[in-house]
């Protein structure tokens, strides 16, 4: 009896922390190549944006984090690496993360579902959250 309520808390607990509540989500905006701080590993608070405020504002379901590389120069555009944060609607919920490669470019493109989640490290916490919840199911079982 005592694991199986240990196995029911620990689902609980589980499901609880993958909910998002409400209808608005607050990510981070900004661009590295007109504002250096925006590579910051977490961006300053002022990038802080409510994505129900900007125009469409209630399509925006996510945050979005692209690492865009300009491998060499191509049409005036230097070699560099560019963080551009944002507001996301259009998302693939089944692949979070992706990369894309092009001419002179490429990008990685990462969503995630929580407010304040496109910082540095995108999905981190999910995955930890996952984690130990998985270990505390081995554990109890």
């Amino acid at each position: 009896m005592n694991r199986f309520v240990s196995f029911g808390l620990t689902v609980l607990v589980f499901v609880f922390s993958q909910i998002t509540v409400g209808n608005s989500i607050e990510c981070y905006t900004c661009q590295s190549e007109t504002d250096s701080e925006c590579a910051a590993g977490t961006p300053d608070p002022k990038y802080l944006t409510n994505c129900s405020s900007l125009k469409g504002g209630p399509q925006f379901i996510a945050c979005r984090k692209i690492e865009n590389y300009v491998d060499f120069q191509v049409l005036d555009q230097k070699p560099t690496k560019r963080i551009i944060r944002q507001c996301a609607k259009d998302v693939d919920t089944d692949r979070p993360c992706y990369y894309r490669a092009g001419f002179g470019g490429r990008a990685n493109v990462c969503d995630c579902f929580e407010s304040k989640c496109n910082y540095a490290s995108t999905l981190i916490n999910s995955v930890i959250t996952t984690a130990v919840c998985v270990f505390a199911v081995f554990i109890f079982l």
